[in-house]
């Protein structure tokens, strides 16, 4: 079985521990969390996601959060 992988927007940076927690709570370990850090949604690159999405491998979850 493969692994949960997060991500979550860094938007506004207050909610940043929030946001890990939300995904640790969901079973992401903390060091699968990666943070795209003041992108805005109207950037085409999130170096955050990317990580992400180049860290997945068949069978993982990619979860990604957003700010309230």
């Amino acid at each position: 079985m493969g692994v949960k992988i997060g991500c979550r927007d860094a938007t506004p940076p207050a909610e940043h521990g929030i946001q890990v927690d939300l995904l640790v709570k969901a079973g992401v370990d903390r060091d699968q969390a990666y943070v795209d850090h003041r992108v805005s949604g109207g950037q085409a690159r999130r170096p955050g996601l990317d990580d992400a999405i180049n860290a997945a491998r068949a069978g993982d979850v990619l979860c990604v959060t957003m700010p309230h």
